[in-house]
Parts: structure tokens; sequence; C-alpha cells
């Protein structure tokens, strides 16, 4: 997994960028970019629009005006890990390999490197929240995608599973993929990683 994803351009630009719901301005102006190698963090209090702006940037939900571009292949994350209670965890690992290009990892080193071996065969419905987040977070291992779009990504996770999305992020930059985030949560940002900062309480600037 040493291929590259893009070079020489943004991964994810947003320009003038706003969102309207119901009559309502959630996003007035919101200006950024993010290259390869690169982490966009995204920040705002609670309501001022982080989770609809990661939305739009997803293509879950539909700019009023301004320009949006992004690499045709990512994977969005949100709140909720996005999983099938009723399948086990192994049977989640392979529905998730049919929306997109695979990586080439396979599942069971995929599981093994999330520490959810010993459950593959369990349930996600009887898993603990910090398990179904880890489950969630199999498409990062499984899918490639040279942008992830992830919201409030260490939500339900212990230490050593934030440590284990540090991993997964440390090797995705790496390779030349880059991260939209947002988090409310302690995470350690490595020196050596690019960091930009979007904050939405300052984005009529």
């Amino acid at each position: 997994m040493e291929e590259s994803f893009l070079k020489n351009s943004y991964i994810l630009h947003a320009k003038s960028l706003r969102i309207v719901i119901n009559d309502q301005v959630i996003v007035s102006n919101a200006n950024f970019s993010v290259s390869a190698g690169e982490i966009v963090l995204i920040l705002g209090a609670n309501g001022s629009g982080k989770t609809t702006l990661l939305r739009t940037c997803a293509g879950l939900s539909m700019a009023d005006n301004g320009e949006l571009q992004r690499c045709d292949a990512y994977i969005y994350i949100g709140h909720l890990p996005a999983i099938k209670p009723m399948l086990t965890v192994i049977e989640n690992a392979t529905w998730m390999q049919a929306f997109g290009e695979n990586s080439g990892y396979a599942v069971e080193t995929a599981l093994e490197t999330l520490g959810l071996t010993q459950v593959k065969d369990v349930l996600c419905a009887c898993l603990s929240a910090g398990q179904q987040r880890r489950v969630g977070m199999l498409r990062l291992l499984l899918l490639k995608a040279g942008l992830w779009i992830l919201d409030e990504p260490l939500t339900s996770l212990d230490h050593a599973g934030i440590l284990l999305l540090q991993h997964l992020l440390d090797d995705h930059l790496a390779r030349g993929g880059a991260v939209a985030m947002s988090t409310h949560q302690m995470m350690t940002m490595q020196p050596h990683w690019t960091i930009k900062v979007f904050n939405l309480s300052e984005d009529d600037e």
C-alpha cells in the first residue's frame, strides 16, 4: 500500500461555501483546502455546523452557494459507526468491501489490527459502543480512498482505540492521503503532521 493518491492538487477544496437548511444559514462562508498528506480540523462550538459542513463535503447535503471540489474516492464516517447491527463483525467487513475499491488489506488482518479478532463472529448489536466504533473504522483499512471525512471519530473510543486511530491517520497521511475531521476530544497530533484549522466561528471573516 505504498501508492500515493493525488499529487500537486487539492484533495478537498471549499470556496465561499454557504449552506442553508430550512431557510436557516448554517454555514455562511467556508473557505479551506487540504492537499496530500494534510489534515484540516473543523472547529466550532456545539451547533455551529461542523456536522453539516462535513456531510456537505461528503455529498450528503447540498450547499446553497460556493464551490466544492473533492477527489473521487473518499470515506465518510459520521457520529454513528454506519454498521449493520444484525450482522457479525466479519460479515460487516465483507459488506463494507462492496462500497468502494478494495485496498488489498485482508479482512482477517484488518480485524487483528483493530483488535476485533476475538469478536469477529459476534453480532454487532451485542458489542459495546467502542467496539462498534472500531468495526466502523474497518472501512478505513479495507477501502482505498484518498480522503477521509471523519465527524467526531474519537466518540466512544477508549485510550487504546484512540491510539489505533492515530496510527491509521499517520499511515494514511504518509501515503499521501488527506483528512477532514472534527473532534472535541483530546488526541495527540503528531509533530510531523501538516495540520490546517478551519474555525466555523470565524467563517464570516
